[in-house]
């Protein structure tokens, strides 16, 4: 019975998990592909065993949407590819989409602060998992969607949208 009882507890919990996650991701249908996509989650392995899931979900816009998203890492020799395209930008890896959370339990920065030093003209998109944009930024952000916990939003480039150029198609 307890067998039971804890294989039906974890799928209801997994499918509850599911359908969260892809509430989320229904943002994904406002990005273009090739959009470049600055993500910012407060970490959940912030001295908590508590593991949201919301540092790397927007990571799937690499595949459904084929853009770069800053939330990939680099460990040197356990990867075949190396995200090159914010080289020298400081929002290339992992480390530029972890913030600090409200209490400032996690390491990285506040949402505001990170914001500030963002470089706009290298990201179309700016997606936060960790509260909506602070006042001080909705000059150049422009809400796009908004799901349970995330906050889509346009960065707009000079007063206007960027046109993202598609690669040239192999033949």
């Amino acid at each position: 019975g307890l067998f039971v009882v804890r294989i039906g507890a974890t799928t209801w919990s997994w499918r509850e998990r599911s359908r969260a996650m892809e509430a989320e991701l229904a943002a994904l249908k406002h990005v273009p592909e090739h959009a470049r996509i600055a993500a910012f989650s407060s970490g959940s392995g912030c001295r908590t065993w508590v593991l949201h899931g919301y540092d790397h979900l927007p990571s799937l816009a690499i595949v459904r949407r084929r853009a770069f998203v800053n939330t990939q890492w680099d460990i040197a020799g356990s990867t075949v590819m190396r995200p090159i395209y914010n080289l020298g930008y400081g929002f290339n890896d992992n480390e530029s989409s972890t913030i600090s959370g409200p209490d400032r339990r996690c390491k990285g920065e506040p949402l505001e602060a990170r914001l500030r030093t963002l470089p706009r003209e290298r990201f179309d998109f700016v997606w936060s998992f960790a509260g909506p944009a602070p006042a001080g930024t909705r000059e150049w952000l422009g809400p796009v969607a908004r799901g349970e916990r995330g906050y889509l939003y346009r960065v707009v480039h000079g007063g206007q949208e960027r046109k993202i150029a598609l690669p040239p198609q192999a033949s």
